[in-house]
């Protein structure tokens, strides 16, 4: 898309509120700016005026605005704000003048996309803005904040830097073989590669903690019907969100509330009753199947059993089923202040009554642990998945180049430029362009 163009959308949430703000960017936006404000003046850049906006003879509303130029702004064009009164109607007057002075509308994430092509931001630190957006911890704000900073882009850097200097090394030894035999040449090779393949490894093990921390801990609520699956729910939410009968099958569909603990997110999913049989009707087998799915998706699944019951082979074979996806499954007895509860004493299971909050505070200790996990890797965090790809790829091409001890140079540097091409995909320096659409059409209008 080319940049000689001129964008422009509304920068705030419509609705009411103090403050809505028409942002544009382009090089007509000065332009524009002169042509909507009262009295004429003369705009000093990065300077508040509080003005009239007027169009075809019509105040439109009094506002703060600026101007920004190019090299002072964030998409790097120049970029002209104005800050009118909260509401629809007038920021929607002023986006209206401002299309009809020639500018177009914005399309998602068109804002940050600039500054990204602009050279502002790298392609990590534009993401980093929508994980900031997209926070719901304080800690997940935090490694955002860390992203936008550059700290990713900065550790990503030193190990371009390092690949590329084993990429001269190799060109070197080919262009000058007289003064650098290739058997030294190999040695030195390697000694980096050792140390430079566990510094990477250590970065994409992060990803882990990191996801729980910028995404939340799953946690599906499973078990067979009436084992008081929706009750736990209730309990560990401190509220009534889901239906709490006597009937089997009243919870159909999943049902999601979230959950802070130690300063991470958990998303809690309740789940249809799992049973069998030809006898259920067509909602509650789609139910029990989206529970399923929930199940091997989550990465907790707290199985709940109704301890004053007999445990069934049905109960027992979806357990079983469930252990099989890989998720951390805990045993949760239920209803163990019911006469004849029966709890094993078996490790890690979880005893406890959702409707009295007997032992409830256990389960929360359970699942502060699993906080404190993700909590526990110190530094910078991988929280993008797109990342930790491109860092597994960058890895194996890595070990390609250790392990090639019986082909040529010239076969080695193959997957050195393998790796690098990785790196910079995070950065954006390799990127494609259908890889950049697809990251910024994820943005909201005005960013």
């Amino acid at each position: 898309m080319p940049l000689r163009d001129t964008i422009a959308a509304l920068a705030t949430p419509p609705g009411r509120g103090g403050v809505a703000i028409v942002r544009v960017s382009g090089p007509d936006a000065p332009g524009i700016m002169r042509a909507l404000i009262r009295p004429r003046r003369e705009i000093k850049y990065r300077y508040m005026h509080y003005v009239s906006l007027e169009y075809d003879g019509c105040l439109l509303d009094k506002a703060l605005c600026v101007l920004f130029e190019r090299e002072h702004s964030f998409t790097g064009e120049y970029v002209f704000e104005a800050h009118c009164h909260g509401g629809n109607m007038a920021a929607a007057a002023v986006l209206e003048a401002v299309f009809a002075l020639g500018a177009r509308p914005a399309q998602p994430g068109e804002f940050i996309k600039r500054a990204f092509i602009n050279g502002k931001i790298s392609l990590a630190q534009a993401e980093s803005v929508g994980e900031l957006i997209d926070a719901r911890t304080a800690q997940a704000a935090r490694m955002a904040a860390r992203g936008l900073g550059g700290e990713l882009d900065g550790r990503l850097k030193a190990f371009q830097e390092e690949v590329a200097d084993l990429l001269a090394g190799i060109e070197a030894a080919f262009d000058y073989p007289e003064q650098l035999e290739e058997e030294p040449a190999r040695e030195a090779l390697n000694a980096r590669l050792d140390a430079l393949i566990p510094s990477l490894k250590n970065l994409r093990d992060t990803y882990a903690a990191g996801r729980l921390l910028s995404q939340g801990v799953s946690v599906c609520i499973a078990g067979l019907p009436n084992a008081g699956k929706s009750s736990l729910l209730n309990a560990l939410a401190g509220r009534e969100c889901a239906i709490v009968t006597s009937q089997a099958g009243t919870t159909r569909d999943v049902l999601s509330v979230e959950l802070e603990l130690n300063g991470v997110l958990f998303r809690l999913f309740d789940t249809a009753g799992l049973r069998g049989g030809e006898h259920l009707c067509q909602a509650e087998k789609i139910g029990i199947e989206r529970a399923l799915k929930q199940a091997e998706e989550a990465d907790i699944i707290l199985y709940v059993i109704d301890a004053s019951a007999p445990r069934s082979p049905m109960d027992i074979r979806f357990e079983e089923g469930m252990r099989a996806h890989g998720a951390k499954l805990f045993r949760i007895y239920n209803k163990c202040d019911l006469p004849g509860a029966a709890v094993p004493a078996e490790e890690g299971r979880i005893a406890l009554s959702a409707l009295s909050g007997l032992g409830l505070e256990g389960l929360k200790e359970l699942l502060g642990a699993q906080a404190a996990l993700a909590n526990s890797t110190e530094g910078l965090l991988i929280t993008n998945a797109r990342h930790k790809d491109a860092l597994v790829k960058a890895l194996d091409a890595l070990k390609g180049a250790r392990a090639a001890q019986a082909l040529p140079l010239d076969c080695v540097s193959i997957d050195l430029r393998t790796a690098l091409c990785a790196l910079e995909e995070i950065t954006g320096e390799s990127a494609s362009e259908n890889m950049v659409e697809r990251i910024f059409e994820k943005f909201c209008l005005g960013k």
